[in-house]
């Protein structure tokens, strides 16, 4: 499971949404930082994509925490992630996604990207929204 979101976010990192496709499970579901962002898998590698022709766009993270829990009959696991991704600003982000083994080979059919802030900051974060 580790190797899987390794790989995951590796092509995430270097923008590559056909790797990053080959991690997610085609009827996954996958929500961004944005209210509105409930995505499909074709709808993520999109995303990617049009993160890729951005070159002001910088992905570049590697994970600080993470935390793998796998179910007791070895065909699911959660995986929590904490990082800052550079382009999401100073607010550390926390990835939650929840993997199934399908076919012999672990899927990712849930990711979600999360701001976490501080929560002293949690005010100044409202009264700016």
């Amino acid at each position: 499971v580790g190797e899987l979101f390794d790989g995951f976010n590796s092509a995430f990192n270097k923008k590559d949404a056909t790797a990053m496709g080959n991690y997610l499970s085609d009827d996954g579901l996958f929500l961004g930082t944005d209210p509105e962002e409930f995505f499909n898998k074709q709808r993520v590698m999109q995303e990617v994509t049009n993160m890729a022709q951005d070159t002001s766009v910088n992905a570049n993270y590697t994970i600080e925490k993470r935390e793998i829990r796998v179910s007791p009959d070895g065909q699911m696991a959660l995986v929590v992630e904490q990082t800052i991704v550079p382009f999401l600003g100073k607010i550390p982000a926390r990835m939650i996604g929840h993997a199934s083994m399908k076919d012999g080979q672990w899927k990712i059919d849930f990711y979600s990207w999360n701001l976490i802030p501080k929560n002293d900051m949690l005010k100044k974060i409202s009264e700016a929204y």
